[in-house]
């Protein structure tokens, strides 16, 4: 219809056709993600030893281009543990969590992400915190629905990175949620079971600090 028809429309018609164009792209974006959703959590979890140091190093070097565009600093704990886990979903849960930061950041004049880690007696507690927009409380369960974004939210997207970063974790026996004040930032956090196996496996110093 754009091909043979757009030339015949007037200004009113223009932006209607566009509309239409933009509700399919979204469409196809939508459909696209919820079958990448599908996919992956029909994938059965590998389990073995990861460097969390080293899995962060390659998270923060593919996103290396939006960290750039937004001037945004990225400081990283220090000391990262070895943990049991898949190595693709604990690279999706890091991928996802930090472009969702970095997605939210707003105009903030000195963006900034923050990437900790704190060993609990039972648990590895690793958090993605940013000085963005922040997320009223009211919100806080909404956004890891699927297809749910923030009311009024500037940032594109599908809807389905927290989504996905919550189930990847809920499938290693852990926990996520989010800590945020609307216009203070957002800290999301998230816990991987200690095992027998990992409990006793090496703390890797991170050389990831960006």
């Amino acid at each position: 219809m754009e091909r043979n028809y757009s030339h015949l429309l007037d200004e009113k018609g223009q932006k209607k056709l566009a509309s239409i164009r933009r509700s399919a792209a979204h469409l196809q974006a939508l459909t696209n993600a919820l079958l990448k959703l599908s996919r992956e959590q029909n994938q059965p979890l590998y389990k073995i030893p990861q460097q969390v140091a080293e899995i962060i190093g390659d998270v923060l070097h593919d996103l290396a281009g939006p960290i750039a565009e937004k001037k945004a600093s990225v400081h990283v704990s220090r000391a990262l543990p070895t943990v049991l886990a898949d190595d693709m979903a604990l690279r999706q849960i890091f991928a996802n969590l930090i472009g969702n930061a970095l997605k939210y950041l707003g105009d903030r004049p000195h963006p900034t992400i923050i990437i900790r880690y704190v060993p609990r007696e039972q648990e590895h507690e690793f958090s993605v915190g940013d000085n963005g927009i922040g997320i009223a409380p009211e919100h806080q369960d909404e956004i890891f629905k699927l297809f749910r974004r923030l009311p009024g939210s500037p940032a594109e997207g599908a809807g389905v990175g927290l989504t996905t970063a919550k189930r990847w974790v809920l499938r290693h026996g852990g926990r996520i949620w989010v800590e945020s004040q609307l216009g203070q930032g957002a800290t999301f956090k998230f816990t991987l079971p200690r095992t027998p196996v990992d409990v006793n496996l090496p703390v890797v110093p991170a050389a990831v600090e960006a």
